[in-house]
């Protein structure tokens, strides 16, 4: 019993340490197709994820900047009107709710 309380234990951490290394390379630009109007127009939606915390979301001509930071798996972004919340699915890929529907971000440089 006590045995598979330390490997759970253990295993919870390297989940831990996975999701912090996946933290270190969320820097960078991803650029993902964002539907609007009920999905008659799509556009492309870039994120750009700074080192010290600064983020630039660029959509539709205009460039909006914020900060962010990582709850786990979850990226929070904070602008000044709104909040949008990203999904690490690995080191290449982010999703988030964007306009009501779901946006695979992938990154680009």
């Amino acid at each position: 019993m006590q045995i598979l309380r330390t490997i759970s234990a253990i295993v919870a951490l390297v989940g831990t340490m996975m999701l912090a290394g996946c933290g270190k390379s969320i820097s960078g630009v991803y650029v993902g197709q964002v539907a609007f109007g009920g999905g008659l127009a799509k556009a492309d939606f870039t994120v750009e994820f700074s080192p010290n915390g600064s983020v630039f979301v660029r959509a539709l001509g205009q460039e909006h900047a914020g900060k962010y930071h990582i709850e786990g798996n979850r990226i929070i972004v904070e602008m000044p009107r709104e909040t949008e919340v990203f999904t690490i699915v690995d080191d290449e890929t982010l999703t988030a709710l964007i306009q009501n529907g779901a946006t695979t971000f992938k990154k680009q440089r």
